[in-house]
This record gives C-alpha cells, structure tokens and sequence, in this order.
C-alpha cells in the first residue's frame, strides 16, 4: 500500500502520469544551442558589470574609445567569444554523439517491442482492434480478456510500453 502511493504524481486530464524518476526526453542540439548563446550572454553581462563596478570603485572615467584599456577589453572579448565558440562546438559534438547512441538504442527497443508483440496473438488482436477503433469495452468482451487488462495493453502500447 505505502509502495503504491509513492508513485502516484499529480496528473491533468491532458498529461498522463509518469512514474517518479521516469526519464525526461533528451534536450535536441538547438536546445543546447540556444542554452550555451544564453550563458556566453550571462558572461558577457556579468564582466560588463565587474568593469563598471572596477571603474566605479576607482573613481576614474572609463578611457575614451579608442584608448588602450579599451583595445585591450575588445581583444579580451574577442578571446572570450573564442573560447565560448570553441566550448559550444565541443558540447555540441558531444550532445550529436550522445543523441546517435540514444536513437540506435531506440530503434533496438523498438524493434525488440514490436518482435514481441506479434509473437503474441492475443496482443495482436487486442492491438487490430483498437487500430480499428474499438473501445477496450468491446475488446475485452470480444477476447474474453478483463477490461483492465486490455485498458492496460493499449496504455503500455500508446506510451512504448
């Protein structure tokens, strides 16, 4: 009893419930993309920020453009850019790896799944006819199968189960 209301989450009629700890769908490369521009964002801001706090602390007007301490802080961010780019390129051939292996993973439990549910002739009939619209209801009056048993074949069908 303790077991089972450990794994109920709150769910809308919309979303299904997902068991505790069930694995998010991985971010794709444009995700990370846009979270690694957004952080060499943040890191350009937040040194913008400690210049004006250093200049602000000394009491001195920043040099007029065109000064060496103004060469110097454009060459910093240009190194910085760099560096950002040459991070952002590592992580994405990282994540681009990463996500080869998940699809190959994929395709394996999907053919693995799909191998053992036409072995079965019952999941096979059950999955004909809710292909062919019929209620669970009416699946499991036809099969002979309780109705909770066919509700839950086609709930493990609809979220690769």
């Amino acid at each position: 009893m303790e077991r089972s209301t450990l794994n109920q989450t709150s769910t809308t009629a919309a979303e299904p419930a997902q068991p505790l700890g069930a694995a998010q769908p991985p971010m794709s490369p444009a995700q990370w993309l846009v979270v690694g521009v957004m952080l060499a964002g943040l890191c350009l801001i937040v040194w913008a920020l400690k210049r004006q706090a250093l200049i602000m602390k000394s009491g001195s007007e920043p040099a007029p453009r065109g000064a060496p301490a103004d060469r110097q802080a454009h060459g910093e961010m240009q190194e910085l850019t760099k560096r950002l780019i040459e991070e952002l390129d590592r992580k994405t051939a990282s994540l681009e790896s990463h996500l080869r292996e998940a699809d190959a993973k994929i395709k394996a439990l999907k053919t693995a799944s799909q191998a053992s549910s036409t072995q079965d002739p019952v999941k096979t009939r059950v999955y004909q006819l809710a292909d062919q619209g019929v209620s669970a209801l009416e699946i499991a009056r036809t099969t002979g199968l309780p109705t909770g048993q066919v509700e839950l074949m086609l709930g493990l069908r609809r979220f690769g189960g």
